[in-house]
């Protein structure tokens, strides 16, 4: 993978390998690759001579209408900043997900390292699809690119509508946590998690479970803070600094 040992200068701890990081990453490929077997079939008898019948199974494609979705409730992930080892796989499986490539720029999920007090304290910092959406609030209304997933509350933006004239960056890195960003290329905004359509890629491959995909039955806002205010709690937390 092109940008794997930068991902592994990261890994700050043994338990977390390179050979953990590489399970990780054909983890993701095996999922691919059985995501094409567990299509439901069809049964069909076939006539092959005229004393003879042969029963065959065909694959049936689901019509867009038959789809249940998989998360039926707005939802979010919610993360245990106090597990996390800094690793990055979650980083590294949203790119793949979404882009086929494992690149920290194009990725939805960021882990920072934030240090408090001369320590480093690793935070997950990812979309926590707020209530108020100071992101959709300033994408001028003739682009209208930011919308609401009408089922799983995802903040979803349409690349091809999208300008990148970067508000939405911008009232994110102020009010919230930051989670967006422009592209290296400057042509995309990166950083609005879409649940990956109900089965999250950073919570499945996280190695610590550090990640949970929750029902949002309350405002969120508590959790939509900058990386340094998160690890300033996590430091106080883990070391109990009065």
């Amino acid at each position: 993978m092109k940008n794997l040992d930068t991902m592994l200068k990261h890994v700050k701890y043994a338990e977390l390998s390179r050979r953990t990081f590489l399970k990780g990453a054909l983890a993701a490929g095996g999922a691919l690759a059985l995501a094409g077997c567990n299509n439901e079939s069809t049964v069909k008898t076939v006539t092959v001579t005229e004393t003879k019948t042969v029963t065959v199974t065909e694959p049936t494609v689901p019509t867009e209408d038959a789809i249940e979705p998989i998360i039926k409730v707005p939802s979010y992930i919610l993360a245990d900043y106090a597990s996390c080892v800094g690793c990055a796989i979650c980083s590294i499986e949203c790119s793949l997900k979404h882009y086929g490539i494992a690149d920290m720029e194009r990725t939805n999920i960021k882990v920072y390292g934030v240090n408090v007090n001369g320590g480093m304290v690793d935070i997950p910092i990812l979309c926590m699809k707020c209530n108020d959406t100071p992101c959709m609030a300033v994408c001028p209304p003739k682009v209208n690119a930011i919308s609401i997933h009408p089922t799983n509350g995802a903040i979803l933006i349409d690349h091809d509508k999208c300008t990148v004239c970067g508000l939405c960056v911008e009232a994110c890195a102020e009010q919230r946590t930051g989670c967006l960003s422009l592209s290296n290329d400057g042509n995309e905004v990166v950083g609005m998690c879409d649940l990956c359509d109900g089965n999250p890629a950073c919570v499945t491959y996280c190695p610590e479970n550090v990640l949970q995909l929750l029902a949002k039955v309350n405002p969120v806002i508590n959790h939509a803070r900058k990386p340094r205010s998160i690890a300033e709690d996590v430091y106080n937390f883990l070391y109990a600094v009065k």
